[in-house]
């Protein structure tokens, strides 16, 4: 399919649609427009897609209470140059560390200032929080559409190090996600954190050029997420 809306059966030109009754037509809001909406059948969905998502400007975390999005942040990075993540041990390590970090911290809940109730609390002690990574799809600067990705969440802090580095990289096991990567447009982990330090890590398994990238971070109560600076 071109880069434009779909030509094919049941497109917006297709003769197809005189076949169609006129309540059908208004109940599906049909028009001849091009205004990047269009219909299609099932299987050609199916052929020309191999991904599809369901938007929502801010996510309920589908609990009981319909918890509702308290706070979210819209993190712009990029993966350098040359980040590959080829190797093993120290070597992948190093390469792995390459990649932005940030430090996400869930306080304790201030129980004068929540707003929810005794009973939330006591059956959800815990924060939902969802992290989605988007990397820049622009096909006219990278050689390949899409790079494989990943998002992974390390607990810090307490009995964990407090800093992510090649020699206790392997003592780390991440909470969600995986040190493997996911070859798509876009990645998500869905978390449920009690209070304390976590290290999120975007990233990418070969950064090529360099590929900038977007992070949304959607939580149920306010947290702090910030970059962790290397030297």
């Amino acid at each position: 399919m071109e880069d434009s809306e779909w030509k094919g059966a049941f497109s917006d030109k297709d003769p197809k649609w005189t076949e169609v009754d006129t309540d059908t037509r208004k109940k599906l809001e049909y028009a001849n427009d091009e205004d990047g909406q269009f219909f299609m059948k099932a299987a050609h969905f199916k052929k020309s897609f191999s991904e599809f998502t369901m938007a929502s400007p801010c996510p309920n975390f589908g609990d009981f209470y319909g918890t509702p999005t308290q706070q979210i942040y819209i993190i712009k990075n990029v993966w350098d140059e040359g980040i590959s993540l080829e190797g093993d041990g120290i070597e992948y390590a190093e390469n792995f560390l390459r990649n932005p970090q940030y430090l996400l911290t869930v306080e304790e809940l201030d129980k004068e200032n929540d707003n929810t109730s005794e009973e939330e609390d006591q059956i959800y002690p815990i924060y939902d929080i969802i992290i989605q990574v988007v990397q820049d799809q622009n096909r006219s600067k990278y050689a390949s559409e899409q790079c494989g990705i990943g998002v992974t969440v390390f607990q810090t802090g307490g009995r964990f190090p407090e800093e992510l580095n090649a020699e206790n990289f392997e003592e780390f096991e991440p909470l969600k996600g995986s040190k493997d990567t996911i070859n798509r447009c876009s990645v998500i982990a869905k978390l449920k954190l009690k209070a304390g330090k976590y290290i999120v890590v975007p990233f990418i398994f070969d950064s090529g050029i360099g590929r900038p990238f977007l992070m949304r971070v959607y939580s149920s109560r306010p947290i702090i997420i910030e970059p962790i600076e290397h030297e």
